[in-house]
């Protein structure tokens, strides 16, 4: 019955029966022939985002079709615009004849007096805006790139404008009370849920959402459905595990099984239901890595190299350490700069030294990635097996820089919006190395930070406009340099740029509601309606992407809460809004709503009673009554009907918003005026007396006026006055000074409905307080006040202070003014004498839980605070509009010291002198000391089957290594060994115990069979047979072997040294044709052992001292190229020729990937194979004999289809499929490609 009661209604309001009510501009609009136009000086948004927000409205960004427009818009803005420094976006884009408006799809108006600079009127890439010229001193076009932030202009048509006037509409609206306090409505959610990670056994954990509204939400919480199991309501009845306190869910012991999984908070009341994200609750876990030995890594003595580290399975990410041998040696990139350790996991060595030869271990840590916590204080973490590094190779010679292929790396991959994103930088090459990055076609972001000695290039909390193509440098001296470039694409997960607004939206009316999320990639959207999922219904909803439209609102089908959900693949993001379709509810049942009416009122802003107008002046009669639908106005003068209609002409006019508006003024205007107000639900009457008199009068006064922070407030002030006898002006003052309305960019005289006033613009808290107008003639003058109230997020509380009880505090504080909305809740940060940046101590503090009886202040007691710590303190406070400013730091206070609670991590140890065994650890951070007089005591004991008695020592200080002596007799053997950190009021636990090895002793070893051989003519290859790695003879581990050698004639002894159990070694670096005596000896940590018997071993004479000549290529076949040359001799002083080696490489790559095609002893040709099309070859031909390899000819180049001429400096490379040309700056396309044709006809 109710359906078709309502269905009739909503009928009968479309219908013709009631005309469409015509609005004036809506407030903060300007009136320009039919159009309202808005100027948005804040917030500064992109054109993308200005176009946006327009839209948002009903409106469009600025188009300009006629002269008139274009003057009318310069005009204002040379009047409103007092920096003259601003520019402002219209839709405009392309240029002479394609020239054209987005906004309302018009083509251009083509005018060439409107550009401030005649360059711009071309460029059909960036948008028009308007800028002033000081040339012309006014306002014309420019052109500006979409992507900068600056003011706005959105326009709309008059007849359009209902949609403003709707959307301006809040929750008092259509009711008797003016207080939004009072008002039910419906859930928004303040707290929004995080993914959280479980890490170990733990006592509980807990995910929490909180929501405001009237009344006071409740809360339910849901694990989502899986493939199957349908979505459970979490309750303390289903598992006494699970505690919902309000929108708080608490897990006691949670446990993988049954708590994985997803989950979502449902908050509702009477008016509606909405939903939070979906986050996950997950359970981290670390693997140990594997037990296989891991292969040595082998590296050529000052060249690069790189230490991969394979993690074992984990969830959900970590972090990466290494240390080289034992734990007290870890890596420090900041100390070594040729070290590198990059987010990847990997360790890379610019160039490499003999002592980086050893056993690398890795160390990973389990860790939370960006927007999800980990519940545990002490994260797990495993040590890999050591990696041999081993180092060969060549003396030490210049070279590089030459960026790793590995490199620039971006992390977090994909790097995501709001996220802390890295692009690294890592070279090869001889130090020092120089990095610096630049960005293409702009400067760096502002934010940029630059970390370890310019390779890591920071971008904390990411922009989509920080992305952009990205070059890293690299110079060494003023020789040599590379650089490598790489996109950086930031995507984002969707983010509300205009959220959804609430609408309060007349019966029958058509509501076209949009939500935009920023989203990269782009966002697809789902509608709810009280967290059920919305489709297109005919009659009902219409769905289009991000668009919902409901063409005949009718509150029982459409009222209720509405969610917007915008998803990509990095997740989902949801806002929320109610919808009121204006009526007169009442309850039925439980929360069902049926429609009785709402017919016009005049509660709010009744006819004024009595009003005085001068004679030959103009009055204006404001009827502004309530109403759903709009009403159609009728006016009375002493119960009789004037008979107006909207928009008609004469002395007295029907304004279209309804006002009664009277000019050239006489004696007989004078009466009693009555308007009546009609729709389809009723009427209403509200009326007034209007007296004539001599004297100027103000007939439309100002009013007591609220507005919410940012938005626009109008104080009407329009006098009646003898206008064929005086002149008059209007003076405002503000709190009884008067204003100079050109000293602040907010505040403008202007018109409204036809009145005049003074608006406050984007109004702050300081605008708030009593205006006073005054109309003066020179005859007399006559005054009117107002209050303006600001409402917004509160005010900053005082007097925040703290009473400290153990390692608990009440923190207490005054609310600032709550400006215009109630407060709901509290969040109270923290900072200490340790750590001076602003953290969380607790987020959502309920207003009902800090209630101080009988007082006006508030508090709330937090526990677990750090003893020993200097503790400040400072609240924010949120209410319906917001979080507010924080308040001024609390003072200090001490929280009483205490033992320490937190054992020392990474206890380990090893090395030092022989007889010792060296202890280490990673020394507490100050603010876990807890308290003076710290240290740490040590205990060790031998490793044995029996349980033997602990030895202790007290190092006193912030330490972080103590050695114990053992005895030369313990050399390397195992001791267990643990370590507790204390203060003066006493000792906290002890470390997880740890088994080391204590110091070892000199080898007894000596290496056996030395004899060697010639490698060329700087290089020999000594052989030995290696001593057994055992306790008994190494006294220890072999850490490597050195070989000892000098010139025959030369008592000079010379040494080089190998890395781990080996049986040969190469010696380079030695005179052509000259004999040497060699011995070896093994090594370990604590020395060498004795020397083994020498061997005599010679070296080669000189390699080829000639590079071979006229190098040719040629095509030779579909993958295969032919190279000749003419051979090389050789003289006395050079061994003989064995053959020529052809090394070539790609043109864009470093030498060191070069691949070698050896020919045999005196060939001049050979076949290349394996050639790739589209691909730009270097070639360098040189001869090999036993001597080693002979200087190498000059560079050629060459592709699949044979020799090219092309110098790496003037040309680039140009590749499209199998094709490939080069082009050279100074020539032409034809012209290049005449050119490889000819020289593909001479080769």
């Amino acid at each position: 019955m109710v359906d078709w009661i309502t269905a009739i209604l909503v009928l009968y309001m479309s219908s013709s029966a009631f005309p469409l009510y015509v609005y004036d501009c809506p407030l903060g609009w300007e009136l320009f022939e039919e159009k309202c136009y808005h100027f948005v000086f804040y917030p500064e948004r992109t054109y993308g985002q200005s176009t946006t927000a327009c839209q948002i409205n009903g409106a469009s960004l600025l188009s300009i079709n006629t002269r008139q427009e274009h003057s009318f818009i310069s005009q204002w803005l040379e009047t409103n615009d007092k920096s003259r420094k601003r520019k402002w976006w219209t839709s405009g884009i392309g240029a002479n004849e394609n020239l054209r408006w987005e906004g309302d799809a018009t083509s251009g108006l083509r005018t060439d007096d409107f550009w401030v600079d005649e360059n711009d009127r071309t460029d059909d890439i960036r948008h028009i805006v308007y800028e002033y010229s000081s040339v012309v001193s006014s306002f014309g076009w420019g052109r500006e790139s979409d992507s900068i932030v600056q003011p706005s202009v959105c326009e709309i048509s008059l007849h359009e404008t209902y949609r403003i006037v709707q959307a301006a509409r809040d929750h008092t609206y259509g009711t008797s009370v003016s207080n939004t306090n009072d008002i039910p409505r419906g859930p928004k959610l303040t707290i929004t849920p995080s993914h959280m990670i479980v890490v170990s056994k733990i006592k509980s954990a807990f995910i929490e959402c909180a929501a405001d509204g009237n009344p006071p939400p409740y809360y339910t919480w849901f694990r989502k459905s899986t493939s199957t199991s349908p979505d459970v309501e979490i309750t303390s009845a289903m598992n006494t595990r699970y505690t919902l306190t309000n929108g708080k869910l608490s897990i006691a012991e949670p446990n993988v099984t049954a708590d994985g999984g997803d989950y979502q908070c449902i908050a509702f009341n009477r008016m509606g239901v909405v939903m939070s994200d979906t986050v996950q609750v997950s359970f981290g876990y670390l693997s140990e890595f594997s037990n296989d030995p891991p292969g040595s890594v082998r590296a050529q003595l000052y060249q690069g190299t790189v230490i991969a580290c394979n993690p074992p399975n984990h969830n959900p990410a970590v972090r990466y350490q290494w240390y080289k041998n034992s734990a007290m040696n870890f890596v420090r990139p900041e100390m070594n700069h040729y070290l590198f350790i990059s987010h990847n996991g990997k360790l890379y060595f610019s160039e490499t030294q003999q002592l980086d030869a050893g056993n690398y271990h890795c160390v990973v840590t389990l860790t939370a990635p960006p927007g999800q916590k980990v519940a545990t204080t002490q994260p797990p973490s495993r040590t890999s097996l050591g990696i041999q590094l081993v180092i060969t190779g060549d003396t030490a010679s210049d070279f590089g820089p030459t960026i790793h292929n590995d490199f620039p790396a971006v992390f977090p991959s994909p790097p995501l919006k709001g996220e802390d994103i890295r692009l690294e930088c890592m070279a090869y090459g001889r130090l020092p190395l120089y990095y610096w990055w630049t960005r293409e076609g702009l400067p760096l972001p502002e934010k940029t930070q630059y970390l370890d000695r310019n390779r890591v290039l920071l971008l904390p909390d990411a922009d989509l406009e920080d992305g952009g193509k990205y070059t890293c440098h690299v110079r060494r001296g003023t020789s040599s340099s590379d650089s490598k470039t790489i996109q950086l694409v930031i995507e984002a997960k969707p983010y509300f740029v205009f959220p959804l607004q609430d609408q309060h939206v007349d019966i029958g009316s058509r509501l076209s509601w949009r939500c935009e999320a920023a989203a990269k990639p782009r966002a697809a959207y789902t509608w709810y309606k009280d967290a059920k999922p919305l489709t297109s219904q005919p009659g009902t909803f219409e769905i289009n992407e991000n668009v919902l439209i409901i063409d005949k609102a009718a509150p029982e089908r459409h009222s209720g809460m509405y969610q917007c959900g915008a998803t990509n693949r990095h997740g989902t993001t949801l806002c929320s809004a109610q919808l009121r379709v204006l009526g007169k509810y009442r309850l039925s049942g439980s929360w069902s709503l049926h429609v009785i009416s709402f017919p016009p009122t005049f509660i709010k802003r009744p006819v004024v009673s009595s009003q005085l107008a001068t004679i030959n002046g103009n009055a204006t009669i404001i009827c502004q009554p309530e109403a759903a639908p709009q009403p159609e106005i009728l006016w009375r003068k002493d119960n009789r009907d004037l008979g107006l209609t909207p928009g008609s002409q004469g002395r007295i006019q029907l304004l279209p918003n309804g006002n009664l508006l009277l000019t050239e003024v006489n004696l007989r205007d004078a009466g009693y005026y009555e308007c009546e107000a009609t729709n389809m639900y009723g009427s209403a009457k509200s009326g007034g007396h209007l007296e004539i008199t001599e004297q100027t009068t103000i007939d439309t006064a100002p009013s007591d006026t609220r507005v919410v922070q940012n938005g626009t407030a109008f104080f009407f002030c329009q006098a009646s006055y003898d206008v064929t006898a005086h002149d008059l002006v209007y003076v405002w003052k503000f709190n009884d000074k008067v204003l100079n309305v050109d000293d602040d960019s907010h505040l403008q005289k202007g018109s409204r409905e036809r009145s005049s006033g003074l608006y406050i613009r984007y109004a702050q808290f300081r605008h708030a307080g009593k205006y006073e107008c005054t109309a003066q003639t020179v005859q007399d003058s006559v005054s009117y006040q107002a209050i303006l109230t600001v409402l917004g997020p509160p005010g900053e509380p005082a007097g925040v202070y703290a009473e400290i009880d153990g390692t608990s505090a009440t923190i207490i504080w005054t609310p600032g003014t709550d400006h215009g909305s109630p407060v709901h809740s509290f969040m109270i940060e923290y900072n200490t004498n340790y750590n001076h940046n602003w953290r969380l101590l607790t987020q959502y503090i309920p207003y009902t839980e800090s209630i101080v009886e009988e007082s006006n202040r508030r508090k709330y007691t937090v526990t677990h605070l750090s003893p020993g710590s200097l503790y400040s303190f400072r609240v924010t406070v949120s209410n319906s509009f917001g979080r507010g400013t924080p308040s001024v730091t609390s003072p200090k206070y001490k929280i009483p010291d205490a033992p320490p609670v937190l054992a020392p991590p990474e206890v380990g140890g090893g090395g030092g002198p022989v007889g010792s065994l060296v202890i280490t650890w990673a020394p507490l951070a100050p603010e876990d000391h807890h308290g003076e007089g710290t240290g740490y005591r040590v205990y060790w004991r031998k490793y044995t089957i029996t349980d033997s008695t602990w030895q202790q020592h007290v190092v006193e200080g912030r330490a972080s290594k103590y050695t114990a002596i053992v005895g030369v007799d313990n050399f390397f053997s195992e001791y267990e060994v643990k370590v507790a950190a204390f203060n003066y009021l006493g000792q906290g636990p002890n470390s997880t115990i740890t088994v080391i090895m204590s110091a070892e002793d000199m080898p007894i070893c000596t290496p056996s069979n030395v004899y060697g051989d010639s490698l060329n003519g700087t290089a020999i290859m000594v052989f030995w047979g290696h001593c057994p790695d055992t306790r008994e003879m190494m006294k220890g581990r072999v850490l490597g072997y050195q070989i000892n050698f000098n010139l025959e004639d030369d008592d000079l002894m010379n040494s080089i040294s190998h890395y781990g159990q080996m049986d040969s070694g190469n010696v380079i670096g030695l005179l052509p044709d000259s004999d040497y005596w060699v011995n070896v000896q093994v090594f370990n940590t604590a020395g060498y052992g004795p020397r083994g018997e020498l061997a005599r071993i010679s070296t080669f004479t000189n390699p080829p001292l000639l590079y071979p000549e006229y190098v040719e290529v040629s095509s030779y076949g579909a993958e295969s190229v032919l190279v000749s040359w003419r051979g090389i001799s050789t003289a006395l002083a050079e061994e003989a020729i064995r053959g020529y080696k052809l090394r070539y490489w790609e043109s864009k790559e470093s030498i060191l990937t070069a691949k070698d095609v050896l020919t045999k002893e005196k060939e001049t040709r050979a076949v290349i194979s394996g050639i790739e099309g589209g691909v730009v070859y270097n070639l360098r031909v040189l001869g090999w004999s036993n001597g080693g390899d002979g200087k190498k000819s000059p560079t050629v180049y060459f592709t699949l289809g044979g020799q090219i001429r092309y110098d790496p400096l003037t040309s680039d490379i140009l590749a499209k499929g199998s094709e490939l040309c080069i082009s050279t700056i100074c020539l032409v396309l034809g012209v290049v490609f005449n050119l490889f044709v000819l020289s593909a006809m001479y080769d």
